[in-house]
């Protein structure tokens, strides 16, 4: 059995944990994940990821969602959320909201499949190759139980050029000092000469020539 795109977001709410995700971007992600590493990659064109607000995106995802709730084998429902400006990282699972709608509201979708979606999702599933049914498998013991701060983090460090529109990519991506510091912590690094090599914010010329001037002195003289 070929694995449509409908069939892909069916089974994705079929082994997620109690046949549920919460969010749209989460489920997004997961089809994102499931396309560039569980080997559905034929189904690309078909969903046409690009990057958007929170990372990777697909309209096709909302779209297929929607079409799987009229056919009445999923149930999409809206769950209130805080504000985008009480953002934090701590609360990011329940702040993972996906389009301009959900952040005009504060809401976030919740997806679970239906009495008939119950009925349908493990027959698909069955039918499936078993090497079709362990790519899902696979993927959705990597990734479905992550936190939402982890599974964004995740994609945004491994797929960059889908963050280059993010609007939260400084709050889920760490600096380049900060992973310097994590990976070599006996290290006492000077936080301007990361930004004076230019991999943290830019700064005038004058003000480089300066903290060039002032890196040398420190180096070289006693």
């Amino acid at each position: 059995m070929t694995v449509s795109g409908l069939d892909l977001l069916l089974l994705i709410i079929y082994r997620s944990k109690e046949k549920t995700v919460w969010g749209a971007t989460r489920l997004v992600k997961l089809i994102f994940l499931m396309l560039f590493e569980g080997g559905f990659e034929k189904l690309l064109t078909e969903f046409n990821f690009e990057a958007y607000n929170f990372g990777p995106w697909s309209a096709k995802v909302l779209d297929y969602s929607e079409l799987l709730q009229d056919e009445r084998l999923v149930q999409i429902e809206t769950k209130k959320t805080k504000s985008l400006n009480d953002y934090c990282l701590q609360d990011l699972e329940r702040k993972i909201i996906a389009d301009e709608d959900e952040i005009e509201t504060n809401e976030i979708r919740v997806y679970s499949l239906s009495t008939d979606g119950k009925k349908v999702a493990p027959y698909i599933y069955q039918k499936l190759s078993q090497t079709n049914r362990d790519k899902i498998d696979s993927i959705m013991r990597k990734y479905s139980n992550l936190s939402g701060k982890d599974l964004l983090e995740y994609v945004y460090k491994n797929y960059r050029k889908f963050t280059s529109k993010s609007i939260i990519k400084h709050e889920i991506l760490k600096s380049p000092l900060e992973e310097f510091k994590e990976a070599y912590p006996h290290l006492d690094v000077d936080p301007e000469f990361f930004r004076v090599i230019g991999i943290l914010p830019t700064i005038s010329l004058s003000e480089e020539k300066k903290l060039l001037g002032e890196l040398l002195v420190e180096r070289y003289t006693d």
